[in-house]
């Protein structure tokens, strides 16, 4: 996985959080965590999105072009 590539890309971000739907091996994780990047899976970023009031905007129609 492109740890250091997925926080580089973002312009002045310190840290990163990963969405996948497989966990990682423990070393990658291991990994992930001294890059500061996070990894999730699905269940955890709903639970991540409701705690954070976000998840009622993922029911709203996206906007028009």
């Amino acid at each position: 996985m492109q740890f250091r590539t997925a926080r580089d890309s973002s312009q002045g971000a310190d840290s990163a959080t990963l969405v996948t739907n497989a966990l990682p091996r423990t070393a990658a994780k291991q990994r992930a965590e001294g890059l500061e990047v996070t990894i999730i899976d699905g269940q955890e970023l709903v639970e991540l999105l409701r705690f954070e009031g976000f998840l009622d905007r993922l029911d709203q129609d996206p906007p028009s072009a």
